[in-house]
């Protein structure tokens, strides 16, 4: 995932790639291609972002969510800052979300 969306009118994008790596090696494991793909859409996702950061509705203070297509489970959490897209977290719905949520 790229480290500046400048192209998209972001000053910086903050990911931490240790949480989109977690979640290729899992889908590897279950399908070859699968994590690749999952890593793909993600991208995809905060790219749309970029261009629409106000598209979903706050689910948690300043944190919004958005969906990750293919991946109904997933969900992209970030927060939205002046010239900044920061991605908290792409976590599994399923889960506790006071994970995410000490993040921010």
């Amino acid at each position: 995932m790229p480290a500046t969306m400048k192209s998209l009118g972001l000053d910086k994008l903050t990911v931490d790639e240790r949480v989109i790596l977690a979640h290729d090696l899992w889908y590897e494991t279950v399908a070859a291609g699968l994590g690749v793909r999952f890593d793909a859409t993600v991208e995809r996702v905060v790219r749309d972002l970029a261009a629409d950061p106000v598209r979903y509705p706050p689910v948690h203070r300043d944190i919004r969510c958005a969906p990750v297509p293919g991946f109904p489970a997933y969900g992209v959490y970030y927060r939205v800052r002046p010239g900044r897209l920061v991605v908290i977290s792409v976590f599994h719905t399923s889960r506790d979300p006071a994970v995410w949520q000490s993040r921010s």
